[in-house]
């Protein structure tokens, strides 16, 4: 059995000089060591630089350098949240992700045809969105594979 290896993964990129948990690692002010049989050592050293931005040092660590601290199972523990996103934050890019900014090319197509055809043609005006129809809408774009429920999308989306 060979001795173990010790190695200090030192995190650099966005979470350099971070206190964070990952993969079940502490780094403390972006420093952490593990300690493991070689196998157990290329492992977590390989998982590391390929799912964070970190530099790793092999070789023996002294004693003092090892942070050892002593937790009261009773003691609140601050978590470093900060990269977590509120709620505001998360409708707001959700938003950003549904409300496409501008038309696709086959919208503008459809857009262009719907703006041609007259409201007095247009079929369920007493419904939430009328729309004209899709036969109409066909023929105007040279394209018949546009279906009622993408002139309806359009509409809601480009044109009220």
């Amino acid at each position: 059995m060979s001795a173990p290896i010790t190695i200090r993964m030192t995190l650099t990129g966005p979470f350099k000089g971070k206190t964070k948990l990952l993969n079940q690692h502490q780094f403390i002010n972006g420093v952490t060591h593990f300690t493991g049989s070689k196998e157990e050592v290329e492992n977590v050293a390989r998982y590391f630089t390929r799912s964070y931005q970190v530099e790793i040092e092999v070789g023996e660590v002294e004693p003092e350098e090892l942070e050892i601290e002593e937790v009261d199972e009773n003691e609140a523990v601050k978590v470093d949240d900060s990269d977590v996103l509120t709620d505001e934050e998360v409708e707001e890019l959700d938003e950003q992700e549904t409300d496409p900014q501008e038309p696709n090319a086959r919208q503008v197509e459809i857009i262009a045809a719907v703006n041609c055809i007259d409201k007095d043609q247009w079929v369920d005006l007493q419904a939430a969105t009328p729309h004209p129809k899709v036969k109409d809408v066909r023929e105007l774009t040279g394209d018949p594979t546009i279906n009622k429920a993408e002139v309806i999308e359009v509409i809601k989306t480009w044109l009220s």
